[in-house]
């Protein structure tokens, strides 16, 4: 499946569950949604002292969304995984040319734990894979299911999004599409060189099941606090403006959303795909 056959398919989706959240605003900030503000000092912004560099980094990352795009397109395609790459390679050679920053502070502050545990995660994932593990609890999905499409992608969609609430959401995607290809297989939904060939071959019969995990996955991580590493950002930036936001604060918010934003992608799925 292409960059932009993904977004056809599920940006409609994303776009739902983004209203859905602006709808629900003035009740979940009731106290606050009518209240005036007095004015604040103005802000002064800085200005840019280097307005070609901040040219040529934007020119380099519209360069790699373009890639993200079209890059699959082109004669000798290149994947977005390739496209990111591209465009990272690309601003770090600027920083140096211009020497804006030291590429080593740069690589230094990459989050190179958060990459060797998702490395890990695929090296666990690919054990159970190997061992039979994941084959196994595939068929246990197929005996509980059945070729029943409808209700799996429902409960993919409900037990995912639990699940994304407490745990990274890039971890339990790669941890559970192999479960979801072997249920596909196992319930005799498609046939296994199908799912061996790419997306791209996927009978648009199984594709609710892999949208299901997908919006699971990346809505359940707004339940909470921890759900998500935006959601541990803005938690930070908002303890270092002295406005810290607790656990059950962000849970008080976060389930409702979390709640509404899996029932209206549930609709869309139902409506979409099945």
């Amino acid at each position: 499946m292409s960059f932009t056959q993904y977004l056809r398919l599920l940006s409609p989706g994303g776009v739902l569950a983004i209203v859905a959240v602006l709808a629900l605003l003035p009740i979940s900030f009731r106290p606050i949604w009518r209240v005036r503000l007095p004015e604040s000092e103005t802000i002064s912004i800085p200005r840019i002292k280097r307005p070609s560099v901040l040219l040529a980094c934007l020119a380099a990352v519209g360069l790699m969304i373009m890639l993200f795009i079209y890059g699959e397109e082109l004669p000798n395609p290149i994947a977005p995984p390739e496209a990111a790459i591209i465009g990272s390679a690309l601003l770090l050679m600027i920083v140096f040319v211009t020497k804006l920053d030291d590429v080593g502070k740069i690589l230094h502050d990459i989050d190179w734990e958060s990459l060797l545990f998702l490395v890990c995660i695929f090296i666990l994932v690919g054990a159970l894979d190997k061992t039979g593990v994941i084959a196994d609890l595939g068929k246990f999905l197929g005996t509980l299911f059945g070729n029943n499409v409808v209700l799996a992608s429902l409960l993919l969609l409900t037990g995912i999004g639990v699940l994304s609430s407490v745990i990274p959401n890039v971890a339990l995607v790669v941890a559970m599409l192999p479960l979801v290809k072997q249920y596909a297989v196992g319930a005799g939904l498609v046939a296994p060189g199908v799912l061996e060939a790419g997306y791209g071959h996927i009978p648009s019969s199984v594709l609710p099941l892999f949208f299901a995990m997908c919006f699971g996955a990346t809505l359940g991580g707004n339940a909470t606090l921890l759900g998500a590493g935006s959601n541990i950002i803005a938690g930070g930036i908002c303890a270092r403006a002295g406005r810290q936001i607790s656990f059950l604060t962000f849970l008080r918010y976060g389930i409702p959303v979390t709640a509404v934003q899996l029932a209206v992608s549930a609709i869309y799925i139902w409506l979409r795909f099945l």
